[in-house]
């Protein structure tokens, strides 16, 4: 594991089209980075993100076991909601779908096998 100190050393491990907020240029930020598997505090970037999504005025709902994604049936590919067990709908703006190395296999209709690798 090799200790990455200040935004630029995190910064340049990324594509320059990727958006990176404000560490990209601060020194204040530090990173880790395991060149043979990866390593993230994970606890603390969702966090992170629930407050942010929070904020944003999104809701979290757990606990459901979702079936199946809804599509638009008019836009090809676009997700508007997921249908929970039971037949339950909850729409959408956005769809997240967090279930990691379980995705190519939770929902088979994506086509994810090959594109989604689980390592660790």
């Amino acid at each position: 594991m090799e200790l990455l100190s200040g935004g630029p050393a995190v910064s340049n491990l990324f594509h320059p089209d990727v958006p990176l907020g404000p560490f990209k240029s601060s020194a204040n930020y530090t990173g880790y980075i395991n060149h043979d598997g990866g390593w993230a505090n994970a606890g603390k970037g969702l966090d992170k993100l629930i407050t942010h999504v929070k904020n944003m005025g999104g809701k979290f709902t757990l606990g459901v076991k979702i079936e199946k994604l809804v599509e638009d049936g008019t836009v090809s590919g676009k997700t508007i909601g997921v249908e929970a067990e039971g037949g339950n709908i909850y729409h959408g703006d956005v769809v997240v779908i967090a279930t990691g190395s379980w995705t190519p296999s939770t929902f088979p209709q994506l086509e994810l096998a090959g594109l989604c690798l689980a390592t660790g």
